[in-house]
């Protein structure tokens, strides 16, 4: 992958993945906001589905957030991406709007400017079993969950809550998943 991960560099990859042998559509793609990763995925597999990656989105969160206010609302972000169906996890999403709007605006517009890309997974069949393994793989990295920049991981699920190919990949510094 080149340092700056263009739309040009991202669809390189992806067409190498294909030319290798991934022949299925990946379901779903979760990524940080890198929008050459977005164009080029849309361009490859127009029918996958983006979801923004909750790592990467608390971390962009509490980035604009004391350090006092940290644990609360990490506590209050989870309930939102764990939560067990998609009304409980709007119902969370706006609570968390709602209580941090007055004092900390910054926070509360970086989260709810991406909604519909971070609730993406709770349309999908068994969400809260694909949430589940999705957080055991996080764990499962190691100290501190970290992978080289630019890393990218495909992941066949025979027996997942979602069948077929889950497409994961993340910017620097931070992790990918997979199930």
């Amino acid at each position: 992958m080149a340092p700056r991960e263009s739309a040009h560099d991202w669809r390189n990859l992806l067409l190498d993945l294909k030319r290798r042998g991934l022949d299925l559509v990946p379901q779903l793609a979760i990524a940080d906001g890198a929008l050459g990763f977005w164009k080029a995925a849309g361009e490859v597999w127009p029918k996958t589905r983006e979801q923004r990656c909750w790592v990467h989105k608390t971390a962009n969160v509490l980035g604009k957030l004391p350090k006092s206010q940290h644990p609360k609302a990490k506590r209050a972000l989870q309930e939102i991406w764990m939560a067990e169906t998609k009304a409980t996890a709007e119902l969370a999403f706006d609570a968390f709007i709602e209580s941090y709007t007055p004092k900390y605006e910054k926070a509360a517009d970086c989260l709810s400017k991406d909604r519909d890309a971070l609730l993406v997974v709770a349309d999908l069949p068994n969400a809260k079993q694909w949430r589940r393994s999705s957080t055991r793989a996080r764990k499962s990295l190691g100290a501190g969950g970290r992978r080289p920049a630019a890393d990218m991981h495909v992941a066949h699920r025979q027996s997942a809550p979602l069948s077929g190919f889950v497409f994961f990949a993340a910017g620097p510094g931070l992790s990918a998943a997979s199930g």
